[in-house]
């Protein structure tokens, strides 16, 4: 229930507007690295790693890390427009899929 509704929103949120070839490639690999989290595919997501990220984080520390990172609740970042400039919603669900947090960022 909860990744439907991540889903939701994520689309939601859609413009349409045009995006620049190397956000669009970051944002792509950030989704990538983040599809293989999801798939316990540690190795696969550690691949794009620079030296000193792939120094301090292994693919064995990465999956420590996820792991303790999945222990409870589900945070959604919303990427939004605003008039005033870019804003990151993120929404937190806990376990039952309920709204425990919300929070802005600019």
């Amino acid at each position: 229930m909860v990744a439907a509704l991540a889903a939701v929103l994520l689309a939601a949120c859609g413009t349409g507007a045009y995006t620049p070839p190397q956000v669009a490639q970051d944002e792509s690999a950030a989704q990538a690295l983040v599809a293989d989290l999801a798939g316990a595919r540690y190795a696969a997501a550690t691949a794009g790693f620079d030296p000193q990220m792939q120094t301090a984080l292994p693919a064995a520390g990465l999956e420590t890390a996820w792991q303790q990172a999945g222990q409870g609740d589900l945070a959604v970042l919303v990427p939004v427009r605003m008039a005033n400039g870019p804003l990151v919603v993120r929404v937190v669900f806990n376990p039952a899929g309920q709204v425990a947090g919300l929070f802005f960022q600019s």
